[in-house]
């Protein structure tokens, strides 16, 4: 059976958290390319993009880009934290009852996302997908043990879950715990 959470009164069916840092050649067809996604699937939803303290033009295009969309939302980090501190960030403000971890960079097709969420809705608590062949980016590297309820898809690495293993992962701001033990429970 799947964690069982309250439902926050504002919620959305989906949310996509992507942290970037310095991306801002990704920014626009990063956010067109999931808002387009997320349109075919439903009108609710919204795109959370973590800007993990980007000293280049990433920020200003979020935050014109999140002026004419009302779905994104822009969440600024004051200095470079990490690809999990920004992930964590992301989760803190998400509102969706399934909630689509992705990378900036489009590491992640955005037009997958379908998948994981069929996948998600057949009762996981937890989707994970892995490319077959990667293109080379160290710094994209996440965790590869998958524990839990879990379902793992053979395509680009990723990660939905459903809103309890999101609330049941939050913690109290300690961000190097909180990584830690989203690694150990629940693989991502």
């Amino acid at each position: 059976m799947p964690l069982q959470f309250p439902k926050r009164p504002d919620a959305v069916e989906i949310t996509v958290v992507a942290p970037m840092h310095n991306e801002a050649l990704c920014v626009n067809e990063f956010c067109t390319r999931v808002d387009a996604v997320l349109r075919q699937i439903t009108d609710s939803y919204e795109i959370v993009v973590v800007n993990d303290g980007s000293i280049d033009e990433t920020g200003t295009l979020l935050d014109e880009f999140a002026a004419m969309n009302p779905h994104l939302r822009h969440v600024r980090l004051a200095r470079q934290s990490g690809q999990w501190a920004a992930v964590y960030a992301g989760f803190q403000q998400s509102r969706g009852d399934y909630v689509v971890m992705m990378d900036g960079d489009l590491q992640n097709l955005p037009e997958d996302i379908p998948l994981l969420l069929a996948e998600t809705r057949k009762g996981y608590d937890l989707v994970s997908g892995r490319r077959a062949r990667r293109i080379a980016r160290a710094a994209a590297r996440v965790g590869q043990a998958l524990q839990g309820r879990g379902h793992r898809l053979a395509r680009g690495r990723r990660r939905e879950l459903r809103r309890g293993v999101v609330a049941g992962a939050r913690g109290d701001g300690r961000s190097e715990e909180h990584t830690s033990e989203l690694q150990s429970r629940f693989g991502i």
